[in-house]
């Protein structure tokens, strides 16, 4: 049997005679290739790096899309709110506001910031997140619940490590001069 007289040889021949017929008629004069392998190279070439494109794509992207969906915040009970105790909830928010206080305390005795007390508050808002990871973790809860705790603490007026509730208000932003 002659393999020339394939069909897919025959495709490909009639491929090939199809992209080197459309070469001629795109390309000038001075980028013009000298061969239909030129022609199959660079086409190699194009999806080589399509594919490698489209691979990178799929790990920086796929996360993003794949992400799977949180889980529900328990529903409250008689004894449970957030899924949690009132005793385990004081323990998280005594936790995070004995952090609050010793991050603003050391912020401002390290003038980070140069005194700008708002991007003091952001850099405070990065530490929390954070720490309210490590709690979340501790206590087998989601950042979510954490953060719920911090606001119910917050609300309801809890007395931090100090005695004093935390202030539910951050300084508004001043833009800088310099």
């Amino acid at each position: 049997m002659n393999l020339s007289a394939h069909p897919v040889f025959v495709r490909a021949r009639a491929l090939i005679a199809s992209l080197w017929a459309h070469a001629e008629r795109s390309w000038g004069a001075p980028e013009k290739p000298r061969s239909p392998v030129i022609v199959v190279l660079a086409l190699a070439a194009h999806l080589a790096a399509f594919a490698v494109f489209y691979r990178q794509a799929k790990q920086s992207l796929g996360p993003l899309i794949r992400t799977p969906a949180l889980p529900p915040v328990p529903a409250s009970t008689p004894m449970t709110r957030f899924g949690m105790t009132e005793a385990v909830r004081r323990e998280i928010f005594r936790e995070l506001a004995a952090s609050e206080i010793a991050e603003r305390q050391r912020a401002i005795s390290q003038n980070t910031w140069n005194g700008h007390a708002w991007s003091r508050f952001d850099d405070l808002g990065y530490v929390q997140r954070a720490r309210g990871r490590e709690l979340a973790m501790r206590y087998s809860v989601s950042l979510t619940q954490v953060y719920l705790v911090l606001d119910e603490g917050i609300r309801e007026r809890w007395p931090g490590p100090d005695g004093q509730p935390l202030s539910p208000l951050v300084e508004p932003l001043q833009l800088r001069t310099e």
